[in-house]
Formats: C-alpha cells, sequence, structure tokens
C-alpha cells in the first residue's frame, strides 16, 4: 500500500534522537554488511564500506557506514583506524585465547567483525551531536574510535571532557514506571470489584 503525503509535509526528524547527549555509550555489534556505495551522485561512490548495526544497552539500534577504501583502491584513514580499533578489541577479548589470536592476525575485518557479532563483544563508542537539515541529531562518530573497556573509555571521556552515558538507567527507569501503572491498573481494578 502506498503512502498519500500530504501537501503541506514537512520532513520528520531522523536519526539517533533517543540518544539524548552526546558522550560515550556501551554497545555490541549486531550486524555487518561489507558493500560498496553505488548511490549516483554519492561523493562516495565507488568506496567499499562496512554498515554496522550497534546495538545499545536499551536494546535499541543504530546503523553507520564505516567507509575504509576509494574507488582507486586507497584507504580512507577514518574507516581504516575505525576497523584498527575493532580489531584490537578483538585482540583484547580473546588474548587468553593464543589459537584464536593466531588467527585474527590473519582474518581479514569481515571475519574480525564477524567475530564480535557472534561472541557479543561489548565495547564503547563515541557519539557527537550535530545539525541536520535544522535536527538536532546525535550520531556514532567514526572519526572517533571505538574503546574496548570501561578503563579506557573513562579515559577518553576525561580527555575530551565527554560523559558515559548508560542507558540501562533510563530502561530501568521506563519499566519501573510502567510496572508502577500497572500495579495502579491493578488497584483500581480491585477498587472496582468491592
Amino acid at each position: 500500500m502506498a503512502l498519500k503525503l500530504p501537501k503541506n509535509a514537512e520532513k520528520k526528524a531522523t536519526g539517533f534522537l533517543y540518544l539524548k547527549e552526546e558522550g560515550l555509550y556501551k554497545v555490541v555489534l549486531v550486524g555487518n554488511e561489507d558493500a560498496v556505495d553505488e548511490k549516483e551522485g554519492s561523493k562516495r561512490k565507488g568506496y567499499n564500506y562496512h554498515s554496522l548495526k550497534f546495538q545499545f544497552e536499551n536494546n535499541r539500534t543504530s546503523m553507520a557506514r564505516i567507509y575504509y577504501q576509494n574507488e582507486e583502491g586507497d584507504i580512507v584513514p577514518e574507516g581504516y583506524n575505525f576497523l584498527l580499533a575493532l580489531t584490537n578489541i578483538a585482540k583484547k577479548a580473546f588474548e587468553d585465547d593464543e589459537r584464536l589470536l593466531r588467527k585474527l592476525e590473519d582474518a581479514d575485518s569481515n571475519q574480525i567483525i564477524g567475530k564480535l557479532i557472534k561472541e557479543k563483544v561489548p565495547f564503547y563508542v563515541a557519539t557527537r551531536n550535530s545539525i541536520y537539515q535544522g535536527n538536532d541529531t546525535t550520531n556514532i562518530n567514526t572519526f572517533i574510535d571505538p574503546l574496548a573497556t570501561l578503563n579506557d573509555a573513562e579515559e577518553f571521556a576525561e580527555k575530551k571532557k565527554m560523559n558515559i552515558v548508560s542507558l540501562l538507567e533510563e530502561e530501568k527507569e521506563k519499566k519501573a514506571s510502567k510496572q508502577s501503572k500497572q500495579e495502579e491498573d491493578y488497584d483500581d481494578d480491585d477498587d472496582d470489584d468491592l
């Protein structure tokens, strides 16, 4: 079924609006697609990228494209560094498994990302506020490498004067509020029965 748009339709806010503030967020990777940008008119047409799906602590997900190689085969430094940081996160996560560490040395970015997804390895990504067509949005900033541990994230946050943001507290508050509402509804139902 097609969508009928009103004559006075305006653009809707998009992006990571549920990430209310910029900072460092704990995530796990839950999806990856290695692709080539084929969009006509794109300034990155012909570039290779990983389309990564990040899952936050509150189970919401967001996508980010990590461009790592241009049309001529030259490395895109920001994306390359991001993928290198993911490799270092994998090495740190599996440092006790010498056999796996040797495999990681020869692995490509798809294999490394696949292992992070399979093992649900948590790490921290930084987000920054940006303005896109008049809307404030918070985006995963691919120019800040992901960080492996809470200690790494705390050191980085202190240097950059950023916060580490937990979405778990917000999720707990929502659940508590919902449960409280259900209990009120239940109590109201009891009163009606008397």
